[in-house]
């Protein structure tokens, strides 16, 4: 979503309500808390740590971007009344970013966890999943 073309053909098509649903899985290159070296903690969650590389630095302004992109696009569904899922690793730092506790809090989304199965190995990924359902819509 970090390319402008697709981003704007998927804005056009929620605005035109070509979709019933949308979900998005951020990406959690910069907001994991596995990642080595880590680029950010609860701390310096949004612009992370000071002295990064260049390349680093890079890094945590394309997940800024995709994370602004991917909330625009949330909100501009849930205007339409389209479904809304996305997608994050349990543990992730963007479960504790402003903008996605106020998205959270201003639509009412409703967290659900699942555990994954990576690949047959015997270790399982928890993601918490997020979703706002319209109930009191007609059929």
């Amino acid at each position: 979503m970090l390319n402008d073309d697709c981003f704007l053909d998927l804005l056009r098509g929620i605005y035109e309500i070509r979709f019933g649903a949308v979900h998005l899985g951020i990406s959690c290159r910069t907001w994991s808390v596995a990642r080595f070296p880590c680029l950010r903690n609860y701390l310096y969650l949004v612009d992370g740590f000071p002295d990064l590389s260049r390349s680093e630095r890079s890094l945590v302004l394309d997940g800024n971007e995709l994370l602004r992109r991917s909330l625009f696009i949330v909100r501009l569904a849930v205007w339409n009344s389209i479904l809304v899922s996305f997608e994050i690793p349990k543990g992730s730092f963007l479960w504790n970013h402003p903008e996605v506790l106020g998205c959270m809090q201003d639509y009412t989304f409703a967290k659900v966890y699942v555990d994954y199965c990576m690949y047959g190995r015997p270790i399982q990924e928890a993601h918490s999943h997020c979703r706002k359902l319209f109930w009191n819509q007609k059929c």
